[in-house]
């Protein structure tokens, strides 16, 4: 039992350490917040009671001294102070830094992944679990995957929720620090310890990798549903209706009873997860969509500057005819890139190359039948005038066939319809119905009905729940075809006068005997084996059974 008091030790200073207060107090030691005397920094400093815990606790803090890993937890310094065995190391925060120096709040910032799970309420996202195991794995495998002196080397085993510390990273997400690397658990009395530990541990037998599998799978399980597997393991998707149904899998070989029916070791779990992560379809977040369109306005400024410094006249061209799609720009006045170097000379108009005048001077020759070569030069002669003295006429022939072609070329406006709201209604599941019952009675596909209450594709939908579905007309669901009733055969009559609609034949019943095929039996009664197999239904021959054959 824990016999180490907090006033023996408070203000007590340890390998230039001044211990400030307790912060943590578990079956093996407490945990004090400290701060160096000289450097300004804090640390956290356990204090072990003697005993092997201690021993062992004091020898894997000698190793993981000599190491450096993100996901380890630093070691500073360890040693003895009297009976009792310490070891400093880093001090984990959750928010990175400690706000004050009032030392008020409890055990600060410091969160393990026990109390990550329940701040989210047993709801960790899928892509989250992944990134936190990928992390316990990859600090695993540093570990333990140095070779050294059998005497230098990091027993297996003890590996629990309660000893991997949480923090923040620089961009925001989430870390994890491995703490009591080593160090034996001590079980007890509740038995949340115990459902972390694999099965050997609980026997006392040395563990191995596949230990370390089993309480993967334990600290997956507790990050999906929220709370430690329970015995027998319910499936995690069943109780989570978000999550892909490969996790059950995963959980169910990690958690194997026997060792050798889980993954082979850590690197074959991690493989597992990620092909986990290959089946969680990717959302679209704020963030990606406001890269996109940061990315598609400076392509657009970038092809803009290029026009304006350059003068590029085909580019320009191309941005005139893009932005006329979304709005028309007044051109008065505007000097085009095409016409910067023309100079500016009076218009000069040419009576053969102007459309409308060719147009007036047909309507004015079908009007006056002056058809000859003379009566056309008069004419070019009165209306050879500038075009837009002819528009400000007021009632000119000019001007009225320039305003009546126009008004003919005007294109009419396409009012586009507007689209309907869909209006939705709540529909209260009923016993036996389906997914793609429910759509297709409302109308619906059953991709949208998905959609529209936010289930996945997975989901088991019960009686009694409630569904939005498209408001309006429904349909009655198709019946299913009812089954033919069998015929009752009557085996009491021997000859019958009965004549067919279609060849009007006498049939008799024969017996059929060893030996008989309907083959033998067409040579014998000259009957045609298709005819036989047709009046018999096709059945097979069996010894004593009554057939019906025509009698040619």
């Amino acid at each position: 039992m824990n016999t180490i008091k907090a006033e023996d030790w408070v203000g007590k200073i340890i390998a230039e350490y001044k211990i400030i207060l307790e912060v943590g107090r578990g079956e093996t030691g407490v945990v004090f917040l400290a701060e160096h005397t000289t450097q300004n920094y804090y640390a956290a400093l356990k204090i072990f009671p003697a005993g092997d815990v201690a021993e062992r606790a004091l020898k894997s803090a000698e190793i993981v001294k000599r190491m450096s890993h993100p996901g380890v937890a630093t070691v500073y310094d360890c040693g003895r102070e009297g009976e009792f065995v310490f070891v400093v190391s880093e001090y984990v925060s959750y928010k990175r830094e400690l706000n004050d120096n009032s030392f008020s709040s409890g055990k600060l910032f410091s969160k393990n992944l026990t109390e990550y799970v329940e701040a989210q309420s047993g709801l960790v996202p899928e892509k989250t679990v992944i990134y936190i195991m990928s992390q316990i794995i990859d600090a695993l495998e540093f570990l333990h995957g140095i070779a050294e002196a059998p005497e230098r080397t990091l027993p297996y085993g003890g590996l629990h929720p309660n000893r991997i510390l949480v923090t923040e990273s620089h961009n925001g997400r989430i870390k994890i620090k491995l703490t009591d690397v080593g160090v034996p658990v001590v079980r007890g009395k509740s038995s949340e310890v115990d459902a972390f530990l694999s099965p050997e541990e609980l026997q006392g037998l040395p563990a191995d990798e596949r230990s370390h599998v089993y309480s993967l799978g334990a600290m997956a399980y507790a990050l999906l549903t929220g709370a430690a597997p329970p015995s027998p393991v319910v499936p995690p998707a069943n109780i989570r209706g978000d999550i892909s149904a490969g996790w059950n899998e995963i959980v169910k070989k990690a958690l194997a009873f026997e060792a050798a029916e889980r993954y082979a070791d850590c690197q074959a779990l991690r493989r597992a997860l990620l092909h986990v992560k290959s089946l969680i379809p990717k959302k679209v977040t704020f963030n990606a969509l406001k890269a996109a369109l940061v990315s598609f306005a400076v392509v657009i400024a970038l092809v803009l500057v290029y026009a304006l410094i350059y003068e590029n006249t085909d580019v320009s061209k191309k941005v005139e005819k893009f932005t006329e799609q979304f709005y028309e720009p007044s051109l008065k006045g505007v000097v085009r890139h095409d016409e910067k170097n023309i100079s500016k000379k009076e218009p000069v108009i040419k009576p053969e190359k102007h459309p409308i005048k060719k147009k007036i001077e047909k309507k004015i020759a079908a009007k006056t039948n002056a058809n000859s070569e003379e009566a056309i030069l008069d004419m070019e002669k009165s209306v050879a005038v500038d075009d837009a003295v002819e528009k400000t006429l007021p009632g000119s022939v000019i001007d009225k066939a320039v305003e009546k072609t126009s008004v003919e070329k005007a294109p009419a406006k396409k009012t586009q319809p507007q689209k309907k709201k869909i209006e939705y209604k709540i529909y209260t599941v009923k016993k036996n119905d389906s997914l793609w019952g429910i759509a297709f009675q409302h109308y619906m596909n059953v991709k949208d009905l998905l959609f529209i209450n936010d289930l996945s594709p997975n989901v088991i939908i019960k009686a009694g729940q409630k569904l939005k579905v498209k408001k309006g007309k429904t349909r009655a669901l198709p019946k299913p075809k009812p089954k033919p009733k069998k015929k009752k055969s009557t085996n009491t009559v021997v000859k019958t006068n009965q004549t067919d609609k279609t060849d009007k034949k006498e049939t008799i019943e024969y017996t059929v005997k060893k030996g008989d095929t309907y083959y033998s039996l067409s040579k014998k009664f000259g009957v045609p084996v298709k005819e036989l197999e047709r009046i018999n239904d096709n059945k097979k021959l069996i010894i004593g059974m009554k057939i019906k054959i025509k009698n040619e």
